[in-house]
């Protein structure tokens, strides 16, 4: 059982604030949350669902809101309810007006991508001097009315005869209107999934803090997501490139991103989940199913020149087909995504028999999905983690593609992203692999 922070107190909903409900909130240290509230909400209201829950502690009278609340299940006249969103230090009355102009957020692995130096030491007739650089910040208009802002500061105090100096750094959304909560809460996951493409390790957002309006001073709020609390992303081999190595094509990205924001969400889900998905078969899947995202919200076309084309680089390496030719089968998308990505170095070099590759994809992706006859292409439990991790790299590619990244980016991000992955390597023929081990395809 995960460890568990309990919190005792009183709790309403925002249209009824003299209806009090006594329960208990619970923060486990996985990051999910939940709070049990007793049979007076089964009288009063749906039991499914609540927007949102207002709070008071028992203990020390803090605020707090639980926002977006889903019922699991009831025991002993108590009823328990997943919380996705828990804000402190305010009562919320709703999450979807338009009240808002900036959220600011802390988020890992964002110093890592930034790679700023926080001070530099020279030494002079016997004595450090330290000079602590000023802030620095990078705005990128990501539509006609939003900027996205990466802040960067060093902060230096004495204590003692020591001098300390920390780093920190945030991102902000500022909107020239007003905008929901909840907008400005999904801008902040677009980002951090756009984040994603270039650390090794998923960022998780820390902290937020929402602005009503410019005049306003802040409101301070603190949002606690699922993940609990993560770790900081600080091993340099966690990056796969520096802002400063990519900060003109920016411009272009990030825009682009967020234009086409509910589709990228959509994929890098799939990408996330597949990396954190213990089970072999499901992850696969799931980068599967990301990839054939791609190719439907992207590149799908309903060209016949574009069809006979890809069915012709088919038929040349021995591709096996299905169908007419006059609808997209499963094997020309897969085809398709690859002729997308061969001319980048990495996948050229390292991706020596492609199109047995996208043969393999293809019938792995069927035997796991209807569990039907099992041909000789099928990967096994056993390779599926290695070949998985190859799906997730093309699929990182293919969306830099889409995103117009210039390729030698692309192979850059790729090249450090699959440095201890390498296809030509025979995996079952490794001593310290599983299928080694236990010596079947089980």
């Amino acid at each position: 059982m995960a460890d568990k922070i309990i919190m005792k107190g009183e709790f309403f909903i925002p249209e009824k604030p003299d209806n009090l409900l006594f329960g208990r909130l619970m923060i486990y240290d996985t990051g999910r949350m939940a709070v049990v509230l007793d049979k007076v909400l089964h009288n009063d209201y749906d039991i499914r669902g609540i927007d949102i829950i207002n709070g008071q502690s028992h203990v020390d009278g803090e605020l707090f809101s639980l926002v977006n609340c889903f019922y699991s299940h009831s025991s002993n006249n108590e009823y328990y309810y997943i919380v996705n969103e828990l804000y402190k230090g305010s009562w919320i009355d709703t999450a979807f007006s338009s009240e808002y102009t900036k959220v600011t957020a802390s988020i890992t692995g964002l110093s890592l991508w930034l790679d700023e130096r926080s001070h530099d030491t020279e030494y002079k007739d016997g004595h450090s001097i330290i000079t602590v650089y000023p802030p620095k910040d990078f705005t990128f208009s990501i539509d006609e009315s939003t900027d996205l802002i990466l802040y960067f500061e060093s902060l230096s105090h004495w204590t003692r005869e020591e001098l300390k100096i920390v780093s920190e750094t945030y991102f902000a959304i500022q909107s020239k209107g007003l905008l929901s909560r909840k907008v400005l809460f999904q801008h902040m996951v677009t980002f951090r999934n756009f984040l994603s493409l270039f650390l090794r390790e998923v960022p998780n957002i820390k902290t937020i803090t929402f602005r009503k309006t410019v005049s306003e001073k802040h409101e301070y709020i603190e949002l606690h997501l699922r993940v609990g609390k993560p770790q900081e992303i600080i091993n340099p081999t966690d990056r796969l490139i520096r802002i400063g190595e990519m900060s003109a094509s920016l411009r272009d990205m990030l825009p682009e991103w967020y234009s086409q924001a509910s589709y990228f969400d959509e994929i890098v889900a799939l990408l996330i989940a597949s990396r954190e998905t213990e089970l072999a078969e499901a992850s696969f899947l799931e980068a599967a199913k990301a990839l054939e995202l791609i190719h439907k919200y992207f590149l799908l076309k309903d060209d016949v020149s574009l069809r006979a084309q890809i069915q012709k680089i088919m038929s040349d390496n021995g591709i096996g087909q299905t169908g007419t030719g006059k609808k997209w089968t499963q094997r020309m998308v897969y085809t398709h995504l690859w002729e997308k990505v061969k001319n980048i170095p990495y996948f050229s070099k390292n991706f020596t028999n492609p199109y047995s590759f996208v043969e393999a994809l293809n019938e792995t992706r069927n035997y796991y999905t209807h569990y039907g006859k099992k041909s000789s292409n099928v990967w096994t439990p056993n390779k599926l983690a290695y070949k998985t991790m190859a799906i997730r790299l093309m699929a990182k590619a293919l969306i830099l593609v889409c995103l117009k990244c210039p390729p030698q980016i692309i192979d850059k991000i790729i090249n450090a992203a699959g440095a201890m992955l390498y296809l030509q390597l025979d995996y079952e023929s490794n001593p310290y692999s599983i299928y080694s081990i236990v010596g079947s395809d089980s």
